[in-house]
């Protein structure tokens, strides 16, 4: 059986918030990773891929985002308007290769994002578990737990919609866009959970990881009846 790896994508909309306000997000995004996921500490590397260990409270956060520098155009002109981008590994189990969490805050422009790529040996229990903690963390307005074989799939299909258009097997929707789901259309199935997170709800196809063709099953079976819109069967 082909190996596979997973991913939690948690998106917000454009906000020129404080820097204590993204902050205190993503410190507890990477808190919530350590006690769900299996995370056991979190680095940064230099250009001359030297690791710099990343504390995850508060304070360390801030003062972490602070001194990155926000993103710059070809000509090295800052734009602290597009926000900060950073990537951190996260090691486990000693000192493995764990997961990367990519972050874009601060963006008044477009989306703001924190993803977190789990390698394949950690498996698709540890973003199943800490999904509910990281969203409560970040607050996001749509977020996902994602198998890449999966998202790969339904590239190469040619007709899928867009990402946040989708069913994956852990999906989040926030105040505005719960509303889309219906509950009742789901109702007595054992394959689907439908239930309140956070400020919104989530819809989960599965509790437990089967095969990324028993989910890519279910999402043309449910993307229509919970979304409204059909899925092409293949």
């Amino acid at each position: 059986m082909a190996r596979n790896s997973f991913e939690i994508v948690m998106w917000r909309a454009p906000q020129a918030a404080a820097d204590t306000a993204w902050a205190q997000r993503v410190a507890g995004v990477l808190g919530a990773l350590e006690a769900h996921a299996g995370v056991e500490r979190f680095v940064r590397y230099d250009e001359r891929r030297v690791a710099h260990e990343v504390a995850t409270d508060e304070e360390a956060v801030l003062a972490f985002l602070r001194s990155h520098p926000t993103s710059r155009d070809d000509a090295g002109v800052p734009h602290p308007e597009v926000g900060i981008e950073t990537t951190l590994i996260g090691l486990g189990d000693g000192e493995s290769l764990w997961c990367q969490a990519e972050i874009h805050v601060g963006d008044e422009r477009s989306k703001n994002n924190l993803s977190v790529d789990f390698y394949e040996h950690v498996g698709p229990q540890a973003p199943f578990e800490a999904f509910p903690a990281c969203v409560s963390a970040f607050s996001p307005m749509w977020a996902s737990v994602t198998s890449l074989c999966n998202r790969r799939q339904r590239r190469d299909e040619g007709d899928a919609p867009p990402i946040s258009a989708q069913l994956h097997w852990r999906t989040y929707l926030g105040p505005g866009r719960a509303g889309e789901i219906d509950p009742a259309a789901v109702a007595g199935r054992e394959d689907v959970l439908v239930r309140p997170l956070h400020k919104g709800v989530e819809v989960i196809l599965g509790e437990r990881w089967e095969s990324d063709e028993v989910l890519r099953q279910r999402q043309r079976e449910l993307e229509p009846l919970l979304l409204g819109e059909r899925t092409p069967a293949r």
